[in-house]
């Protein structure tokens, strides 16, 4: 296992192309300019790989994202693990759809559809400055969860429905989305 710093780490990579060999590493680093702030990260998911015998399975990823959110509001926690509610929300979702906390949080994501449906009166600049705010963002996620809870659905359903709805309302029928490879 990599014993060193992060710096150290930095270094071996960026200075002396140590890994020049392993395709993964390379692809992280060409063209990345924030390599430093990620290389903790990094480190941390080697020394978790590591410890689970280098094998992962979903949930063991998911348990060790959660440890960084406050389990009833899904609101991240002073960290530095992951940069934003929303890359949280994201990765959870993406990882472990039935990933909830303790206390039965489950990670919505919030983006500017879902701004738009909760404040269509506000610009797309309003909406920025509203999701940059962890306060605000938490209380989209909370309304996210209220719905979902009234029609006895899965937040994250809820969070999928507002979304296609709403890009679907905004771009027309005829709008392909990311998933939809029909012509």
């Amino acid at each position: 296992m990599i014993e060193m710093s992060s710096t150290e780490l930095y270094k071996a990579i960026k200075e002396r192309n140590e890994f020049k060999n392993l395709a993964t590493v390379q692809g992280m680093i060409k063209g990345n300019k924030s390599l430093p702030t990620v290389l903790p990260n990094i480190l941390r998911t080697l020394k978790l790989y590591k410890s689970k015998n280098y094998s992962f399975q979903k949930q063991d990823v998911a348990r060790e994202i959660g440890k960084h959110i406050k389990p009833t509001t899904g609101e991240l926690l002073d960290t530095k693990v992951i940069s934003s509610e929303k890359i949280l929300a994201f990765c959870l979702n993406l990882i472990d759809p039935t990933y909830k906390t303790e206390s039965g949080w489950m990670p919505v994501t919030m983006d500017i559809w879902m701004a738009t449906f909760f404040y269509p009166q506000l610009s797309t600049k309003e909406k920025r400055k509203l999701l940059a705010k962890n306060a605000n963002y938490v209380y989209l996620a909370k309304l996210t969860h209220e719905l979902a809870a009234k029609y006895n659905m899965k937040p994250l359903e809820m969070q999928a429905i507002i979304w296609v709805g709403k890009i679907r309302k905004v771009k027309g029928d005829n709008y392909l989305s990311t998933f939809d490879h029909r012509q």
